[in-house]
């Protein structure tokens, strides 16, 4: 294990403690998601600049980040975190729930289509469901997840939602038609021009602001 795996374990730890997913972190960085995305995984360089940013944002101290790399025996493969819970999907659960949980866990946008005919009691301004008389699409930017406080129950999910205001509302499980995941496609692989100068993978590196 090199020290920027440490240093990105301890970021994504900091993000998870703190309720950000990486749309919120990014945003909040000023930087695009996707780089962020890929880096936190450790697919591409996080630059020192980003590692400031991240920092000042997650509010750690230089002191709690991993500079030196653990003394630990060799492991075959990545090395996996443990799974959240609301990652766990239940195959013979109520499938808007299990989608829902899954794209509030991605950190993804992700819209979804419901019946409007049963969202009179839903929270939604009536001048809203009007302008959707049989059904509505819903956008979930995946910067502003935290911000919808999802709250499940067997019978739907409780979500602050904003139009011209922000509203409470409730979503019956019933009334859930379609749910479609904004997904980012992976980087192609790059053909081996020969061995690097700096042995390893991705990792940090230095770049003038």
């Amino acid at each position: 294990m090199k020290a920027s795996d440490g240093i990105l374990a301890t970021l994504r730890e900091a993000m998870t403690e703190r309720g950000l997913n990486t749309a919120a972190l990014a945003r909040a960085m000023g930087e695009d998601r996707k780089i962020l995305r890929r880096a936190l995984a450790g697919q591409n360089d996080l630059s020192i600049e980003s590692l400031c940013k991240a920092v000042d944002v997650l509010g750690l101290e230089a002191t709690e980040l991993p500079w030196k790399a653990p003394s630990l025996p060799s492991q075959q493969g990545p090395n996996l975190e443990q799974a959240d819970e609301a990652m766990s999907i239940d195959p013979f659960g109520i499938q808007g729930e299990q989608a829902f949980r899954l794209g509030f866990s991605l950190g993804v946008d992700f819209l979804f289509v419901a019946d409007a005919t049963q969202l009179s009691e839903s929270g939604i301004p009536q001048a809203v469901l009007g302008q959707w008389p049989e059904e509505i699409v819903l956008k979930l930017d995946a910067a502003f997840h935290r911000h919808n406080e999802p709250r499940f129950t067997p019978l739907g999910v409780g979500l602050k939602l904003s139009f011209d205001d922000l509203y409470d509302c409730f979503l019956p499980w019933s009334a859930i038609r379609k749910v479609v995941f904004h997904l980012e496609a992976p980087e192609p692989e790059q053909e081996d021009d020969g061995p690097s100068p700096i042995e390893g993978g991705p990792g940090l590196r230095l770049v003038k602001g």
